[in-house]
This record gives C-alpha cells, structure tokens and sequence, in this order.
C-alpha cells in the first residue's frame, strides 16, 4: 500500500487499475477495506484510488487534524500529488462531508462528477433540519461510550448498524478490527466534528454531475435523505438500493458497480 506525506500526517491508500480516476473516501471510523469488492471491480476499467483517512485504518494517528476541512485538504493533496484531473470523487456517509467540504474549500474544477452514499447534508437534528440523526443528548451519550468501551460500542451497535444483514463470524472480525483501528481519542475528537457538521448552503455548489445512492433499510438514516439531495444537488439522480441498509456497495456490490459504470458512461 503506497504512502502519501499529506502536511502533518502520512496517508495510506490503495492504486489499483488504469482509465479514468475514481476516489472512494469512507466514513467515520471506517477505511478503504470497505471497498474492497469496489476496488477488484473498478479497477479494470478505472484508475481507482482508495485512501484511508488520517487517523483511521492504516493511516498516521496523529493527534490534530480530525476535522472534515483537513480531510478535504488531504484528499486534495493527494489528487494533486497523483496528478489526477477529471476525477470522479465517491463519499460513503461522512465521506460525503468530505466531497462538500471540498467544494465548499476549491470549487468542482478538475472534478468529473461525485457520488453519495447514503448521507445526509447534516447528521445533527437542528430546529429547521428533522432527519438528522443525532441530538446533543445522543452526541453525548456517544462520546461516553466511545471512552469507557469502544470495543462494545462498534462490536454491538456499529457496525451491525452499517447493514441490513449484520454480519458475523470472520466477516464481524474483520470489520470491527478495522474500526478499532481509531484510537478512541480520534474517534471522539472526529465524531464531534463530522455530526456537528451542517452541508446545506454547499450543494447548490455541486454542479456536477451527481449520483446519489441510498439503501431503503438503512436504520441510521432515513432514505428521505436520499430525495432531499436528489433535489437540492443541481444535477443529481437518485438509486434505491432496495436490498441494503448503509452500505449498498457492499451488500448490493454487482448492483453498484453496474451504477457507477453506468454513471461514468453518462458523464
């Protein structure tokens, strides 16, 4: 796996593949594993690049930096550093933040289009904003379970959160590893600032083509976030995926892949 020095922090992501340029930013307390069935899919016909964010998978843990603006920076660095134009960006639920937070920072020059993964333009549930996912009560509770028993928190609720089908066994193993990877000061320190986050004003901004993906089970989000960005987004479409929770790539992986082929073949 190469590494990039992005200012403060080294980077780690997978380069797989030739053609045109796609970039899959995963979520809060993820990584780029989580796309593997992406990763062998994609990359015979794109060049795709899969980074883990600072502080997560494989990535530097390092003890600043956890803030949306700072991953968009990093991502930008890296695009640059690889000399990617005309790129696709992928956001998988706060990886969305990242792609908003991008444009909010540098505009869409050099961007060929982005897709969403089941997110919303703000997880905090504001006076004005109901489908967010999160209260102060609930920050609250959560930043008290990720310092007294993180491993409990993404064994038991996480990451059987993130699917329709909670996996088990070897599969459970893995993603829980995977996620434990972030210390749980990181993981506090990012939480607070991903779902504090608020993306509205950003996307009339996104004037690029845009694919916006939802699963019809997922249990954190309600899909009517999907229709919401269909319609805020200027140039957006929406696909239901009808058998998935919060990762359709991963639990409708042909499916998805066939979209996003699809919607590189419309850009």
């Amino acid at each position: 796996m190469p590494v990039f020095q992005a200012s403060d922090c080294k980077i780690h992501y997978e380069d797989e593949g030739t053609g045109p340029p796609i970039l899959l930013i995963h979520g809060l307390w993820l990584s780029g594993r989580f796309f593997r069935k992406q990763i062998a899919a994609l990359s015979r016909s794109h060049r795709t690049i899969v980074p883990d964010l600072r502080g997560h998978g494989r990535s530097e843990k390092v003890d600043r930096g956890h803030t949306v603006p700072q991953q968009a920076r990093d991502l930008k660095a890296l695009v640059e550093h690889l000399e990617l134009e005309d790129i696709v960006l992928v956001g998988w639920s706060s990886g969305a933040f990242c792609i908003w937070d991008w444009v909010e920072q540098f505009g869409t020059g050099g961007l060929a289009g982005t897709v969403v993964i089941d997110e919303s333009p703000t997880d905090f549930r504001w006076p004005d904003w109901s489908l967010g996912e999160h209260t102060m009560a609930s920050l609250v509770a959560l930043m008290r379970a990720v310092q007294t028993d993180f491993e409990g928190l993404v064994r038991s609720r996480f990451v059987p959160s993130l699917f329709r089908s909670p996996p088990t066994g070897s599969e459970l193993a893995w993603m829980v590893e995977e996620v434990l990877a972030v210390p749980p000061a990181i993981a506090s320190a990012v939480a607070f600032d991903e779902l504090t986050r608020d993306y509205r004003s950003v996307l009339a901004r996104v004037d690029v083509p845009t694919l916006v993906c939802f699963g019809a089970h997922d249990r954190a989000l309600s899909p009517e976030n999907g229709h919401y960005l269909a319609r805020a987004l200027p140039r957006a479409r929406l696909s239901l995926f009808e058998q998935s929770g919060h990762a359709p790539f991963y639990e409708e992986a042909t499916l998805f892949n066939s979209e996003i082929e699809t919607f590189f073949q419309s850009l």
